[in-house]
């Protein structure tokens, strides 16, 4: 994590100066979803601002939701699920590195950015802002790396996570989280659909890509060892889950058992 934030401060850095190169590529995403008739967010926008207290909740929420409650999620699964916990953070943290490396390669103007097409910047407006001199991060963030959002892609990681290494019918809640990420991030202007959606397409396959790796894994798995020696192999955190289910009341014959 300590590396991944110096790859983000380098990343900063590096696209300094791409100011024209971002607010051209933000015109060719308009006008992308324009041509795809999903060019929806600057009339969203406009059904929250009569509504000050509804704004300054997303903006809150686009500001003070982000990193707490990933960092809950990696706490718990640390503590209590600690083979699905190094499944998720390296989802996390090639996600993001991916994601680093697209806003190097394709830095885009977010669309508080561009108030000729109808957008507001509610931080600046009504607060707490997400970025400049009197934001929680300060001259920190790279106001050009809105592709892909990685505010919705850590939000999709939490929710799977909790939702497939959960027990109690209570964590379905956290799909609320996902949501509300996706309507702070377009209602706020800080994102445009399409950076959600190359995001959640990021998402989506690097799960399966684990997916298969752990197949691939799974085929080499030697039944002598336990499944906790094996700590750190994501291959294992399914069949352990299965192993627990079935231990918990269902035929325990039809699961694998080690040693």
């Amino acid at each position: 994590m300590v590396g991944l934030f110096f790859v983000y401060k380098y990343v900063r850095f590096a696209v300094r100066g791409q100011g024209t190169e971002a607010f051209d590529n933000a015109r060719r995403v308009v006008d992308l979803e324009r041509g795809l008739r999903f060019f929806t967010e600057p009339d969203l926008q406009r059904l929250v601002l009569d509504h000050p207290w509804l704004v300054k909740a997303l903006n809150q929420y686009y500001v003070g939701a982000h990193f707490p409650v990933t960092i809950a999620c990696l706490a718990w699964l640390y503590l209590r699920r600690p083979l699905a916990y190094v499944s998720t953070r390296r989802i996390l943290l090639v996600s993001s590195g991916l994601g680093m490396l697209i806003h190097i390669v394709y830095p885009l103007a977010p669309p508080r950015m561009l108030p000729s097409l109808g957008f507001v910047d509610t931080g600046q407006l009504l607060g707490p802002a997400a970025y400049g001199p009197d934001s929680p991060f300060g001259d920190l963030a790279n106001e050009f790396a809105a592709m892909p959002s990685l505010h919705f892609g850590w939000a999709i990681v939490v929710a799977v996570a909790l939702v497939r290494y959960g027990r109690s019918p209570l964590r379905w809640i956290i799909v609320v989280h996902p949501m509300l990420t996706t309507a702070a991030i377009v209602m706020t202007a800080n994102h445009f659909w399409l950076d959600a959606l190359v995001s959640g397409a990021l998402i989506a396959m690097l799960y399966a890509l684990a997916s298969v790796g752990s197949r691939l894994r799974f085929a080499r798995w030697r039944p002598g060892r336990d499944l906790d020696e094996q700590d750190g192999d994501d291959s294992l955190v399914d069949l352990r889950e299965e192993r627990e289910r079935a231990e918990g009341g269902a035929d325990v014959s039809a699961v694998p058992q080690p040693g």
